[in-house]
């Protein structure tokens, strides 16, 4: 199933808008403040290299509705994709994966989709315009681009101490950073048609690698050590053949540990409940790029994973190769209804028994909102309509008043024969006076007491 041609327009208006911004844009915001990674709401996820405005857009124009919530509660039963957005590099934590896959397991159809946080669309592309600054700018504008990925090194440094095993990948975090340009895989066999095909490249640092891949479950981590007796997380020694609870406590917080599989038990058994994978798109050398994971836990249901936000991500987005993957993403999740973007930090995901409420709105939003909705919707339409009436042509026919054919001169004129027939010379004098008092409002002028018969 295809995913609409209207997805293209929505890419071009975005994308258009993103690139009128960058052209009118001086040397001050070549380079503007930090704005967060893969933001799903506000305006940031719409103006933000790193943000996920157009991915959103273009579910939304497969049909499929949109929603941000901020944890894993009852709420997302009626959800067909999760969409995962790591705003750290690390990954989720045991118990949220956990939860995922009890998710997935309990109705067929269902998709949980995870990227890495490896790739940073905002410095890619100011590496790309670095060139248009001008003569003058261009040293100071290196060194700016340098600090900033500085520092994202040092906070992926920071955060990812070493590769390890995370269930549904092996975290390869001592790849050097490749542009992959040669692809393998079931979607493949596309990009060679893509406009400028000899450009499409794909860049990768740390390498996703599939779990069931026998490669990596040698590779255990270095606090992984074989004794006859362990420490456990109170601090206490117990028997590596005893193995304390696999999961996390499934209501509260899940935060990934490097240590989260800290005997050689669960490590084992990690391995062993790991999914089957299948490539959907790799490097030549058969690295995974985007590959489905499925099990028997949850049949009828996948986990998409993707080795960075590149395909997701406003700035990437602009290159037809990522404007591919990107579709074929959403192609494979179709038909899907509703849909959830839910973003995590180093602080970790939160896990709720209770469903979790609407996010209330701020500002104007409210307006938008139950209950004062339920008021400024009705008032709304009938202030439309209210406007609509008053209108000329669109208002409610009526009658025109008719020009008075009558000549109040010819009344005067009958009025003063008629004075004048009866000779009565006070009512005349009373008649005019009234007429100066009630008619035009003034006072009656002398010269009328001073009239004769004669006259």
């Amino acid at each position: 199933m295809n995913v609409p041609n209207r997805l293209w327009q929505v890419l071009l208006q975005g994308l258009g808008g993103l690139i009128l911004m960058s052209a009118l844009s001086g040397c001050g915001s070549w380079l503007p403040e930090l704005v967060p990674f893969g933001a799903v709401t506000g305006p940031d996820h719409n103006r933000s290299l790193n943000g996920l405005g157009l991915h959103r857009k273009m579910w939304e124009a497969s049909g499929a509705k949109c929603l941000t919530p901020q944890k894993l509660s009852p709420k997302l039963d009626n959800m067909d994709v999760i969409v995962l957005v790591g705003q750290s590099f690390q990954p989720p934590g045991l118990a949220a994966r956990r939860w995922l896959e009890d998710w997935l397991g309990k109705e067929a159809g269902r998709t949980v989709i995870y990227f890495g946080r490896d790739f940073n669309a905002d410095l890619a592309y100011r590496r790309q315009t670095l060139g248009q600054l001008a003569p003058d700018l261009q040293q100071r504008g290196e060194e700016l681009l340098a600090i900033r990925e500085a520092d994202e090194f040092n906070t992926r440094l920071q955060q990812l101490t070493e590769s390890t095993f995370c269930g549904w990948f092996y975290l390869d975090t001592q790849q050097p950073l490749r542009l992959v340009s040669k692809f393998s895989g079931s979607w493949a066999d596309a990009i060679s048609r893509l406009p400028r095909p000899e450009n499409a490249t794909w860049p990768v640092r740390i390498a996703l690698q599939p779990p069931d891949d026998a490669r990596w479950r040698s590779k255990k981590p270095r606090h992984l050590v074989d004794t006859q007796t362990t420490t456990s997380s109170s601090g206490k020694p117990m028997d590596a053949g005893a193995v304390s609870s696999d999961d996390e406590d499934l209501n509260g917080l899940s935060q990934w540990d490097p240590e989260e599989l800290d005997t050689q038990e669960k490590w084992a058994d990690e391995i062993r409940r790991a999914p089957h994978s299948e490539l959907l798109l790799g490097a030549e050398d058969g690295q995974a790029l985007v590959y489905r994971l499925t099990s028997p836990r949850f049949a009828g249901s996948q986990i998409l994973v993707i080795a960075n936000g590149a395909p997701m991500l406003n700035g990437s987005m602009v290159e037809p190769l990522h404007q591919h993957i990107g579709e074929k993403i959403i192609e494979a999740c179709l038909p899907a209804k509703r849909v959830a973007l839910l973003a995590f930090d180093e602080s970790g995901l939160v896990i709720s028994y209770s469903p979790e409420n609407d996010t209330r709105a701020a500002g104007l939003e409210m307006l938008t909102v139950w209950p004062l909705s339920g008021i400024t919707m009705p008032a709304a339409l009938l202030g439309i309509v209210v406007c609509a009436s008053l209108l000329p042509i669109l208002g409610r026919p009526q009658s025109l008043l008719r020009r008075s054919v009558s000549d109040f001169g010819l009344h005067v004129d009958a009025i003063g024969r008629m004075m004048a027939e009866a000779r009565d010379l006070e009512h005349a004098k009373t008649a005019i006076k009234e007429y100066f008092r009630k008619v035009r409002g003034e006072t009656p002028p002398e010269w009328i007491d001073g009239v004769d018969v004669g006259e």
